[in-house]
């Protein structure tokens, strides 16, 4: 259902088999995945070195649906600081070309500052419940774009990661019901449906920063995309035209 979903992750040399979660993305071209730049600039011993198409059940060994690519680099954001927590958005360049398949495929980017849409999908291998394990299954909720102030408010107490108050390249989106995104999502998509142009899934934000999981009128920070679409298109596509 989420073909251009892509999930960063681990793979150590001892244990090539084992595949650690860390964050989401999403497919957005034959050699790019679309992340959070919070999610590349780690530790080197944490930092992911593959990226994962295909999976929707990372513990079935029947499907054979996923491929793992070995990331070639990381482009974070010229803007981005890990002491704060704006522009935050980077690219994943794989190191060969992804042959597109039914199980995977790149998603469009929503390229708008308007929003027509109330709601959108979230998606991700994030944590679901108290063992704070990533899920092995990918998991999907509908969210509900607020008004910056609710986030304002949310975010009080955290003036030195936001000194600027909620900014244009931000979303603030929660759910009025139970359901949010949580720790090994970020970085991953939030979409909306739009059949249209031969595009099914359009990625409208990237879960960037949250205060808590699960909980009602809780909302969190997300990437908003469309404030990054000169960059993207520059570093994915140089001077060609994005389809």
């Amino acid at each position: 259902d989420f073909p251009h979903q892509a999930t960063l992750g681990r793979k150590q040399l001892n244990y090539p088999y084992k595949f650690v979660v860390g964050c989401g993305g999403s497919l957005i071209s034959d050699r790019f995945v679309l992340t959070a730049a919070h999610c590349v600039i780690v530790a080197n011993t944490d930092a992911p070195n593959v990226v994962r198409l295909g999976a929707v059940d990372h513990e079935d060994t029947v499907c054979n649906c996923e491929a793992d690519f070995s990331i070639e680099r990381s482009i974070k954001h010229p803007k981005y600081s890990s002491s704060r927590s704006y522009h935050d958005i980077a690219l994943v360049k794989l190191n060969e070309t992804v042959e597109f398949t039914l199980n995977y495929r790149p998603a469009c980017l929503w390229t708008s500052m308007d929003l027509s849409f109330t709601s959108v999908i979230a998606t991700g291998f994030g944590v679901t419940d108290t063992s704070g394990n990533p899920s092995s299954v990918l998991n999907m909720v509908e969210l509900n774009i607020m008004q910056n102030d609710e986030c304002v408010k949310q975010f009080a107490g955290n003036s030195k990661l936001f000194p600027k108050g909620i900014i244009g390249g931000q979303l603030c989106i929660g759910a009025l019901k139970k359901g949010d995104t949580c720790t090994g999502d970020s970085g991953g998509p939030v979409q909306v449906i739009r059949q249209n142009r031969g595009c099914l899934w359009y990625v409208v934000g990237l879960t960037s920063k949250g205060c808590s999981c699960g909980k009602k009128n809780t909302p969190a920070i997300y990437t908003r995309v469309a404030s990054y679409i000169d960059w993207i298109e520059k570093e994915v596509w140089g001077n060609e035209t994005m389809l």
